[in-house]
């Protein structure tokens, strides 16, 4: 099921519905339907990273954990922020997480947008533009696929998840590609809106690896 999933751009638990910004009523689905109908992005989905987080030489294999709880103790420890073009901070919730030296592994389920922040300010960007997202020293990103949501279509529900208000079409699959060693770049479509941009990112550390999703809100102009 997880392999399906991530064929079709999901990550169990998270739902793909949406409508549109700014914009009102049947306008703002009419103008979002506009954007899927046009094409304005390809689905692409992350190339590897041309220096993702350096290979493991067997040495150093050798000296990460190879035990449940050492792996557990290191998991926990991993920074679970990411940068939106170094100026927006933003959680990553992770979901597999493996060891590169084949010892442990875990998946959890990932509540529906359970990182998406509705109180940070958007970051203004320039419509049709890329964002980039890149790691904490340590943390590299080297494969993944975006989603395009309409900002408008969440309720912000402090202390709990957001409140997700539904709508058609389908969200937009961003095209996306890799950008400078452990980042990966996401284009937005060359309309303008304020946006919630769903990034699924594969990641890697010295010893562990895995995916997981973050949520950055974008105002395009």
């Amino acid at each position: 099921m997880m392999e399906a999933d991530r064929a079709n751009g999901r990550r169990p638990g998270i739902g793909h519905r949406a409508g549109i910004g700014p914009l009102p009523g049947v306008v703002a689905v009419v103008a979002f339907a506009a954007l899927v109908a046009a094409g304005c992005a390809s689905g692409a989905t992350v190339a590897p990273s041309p220096s993702p987080a350096p290979t493991p030489t067997p040495g150093e294999l050798a000296r990460c954990p190879n035990d449940l709880e050492g792996n557990y103790e290191l998991a926990v420890a991993h920074p679970r922020r990411l940068l939106v073009d170094g100026a927006q901070e933003i959680g990553l919730s992770t979901a597999l997480m493996k060891a590169r030296n084949g010892s442990w592994w875990a998946d959890d389920a990932i509540p529906q947008f359970v990182s998406l922040d509705l109180g940070l300010s958007p970051l203004v960007v320039d419509r049709g533009a890329p964002l980039t997202f890149s790691g904490p020293d340590g943390l590299a990103l080297v494969g993944g696929h975006a989603m395009l949501y309409p900002r408008a279509w969440f309720r912000e529900r402090p202390g709990t998840l957001p409140e997700f208000l539904g709508g058609e079409p389908d969200p937009l699959r961003l095209e996306a590609g890799a950008g400078a060693a452990g980042t990966v770049l996401v284009w937005l479509p060359g309309a303008s809106g304020s946006w919630v941009v769903e990034l699924i990112p594969e990641w890697q550390t010295r010893c562990q690896e895995g995916d997981g999703v973050a949520y950055a809100i974008v105002d395009a102009r």
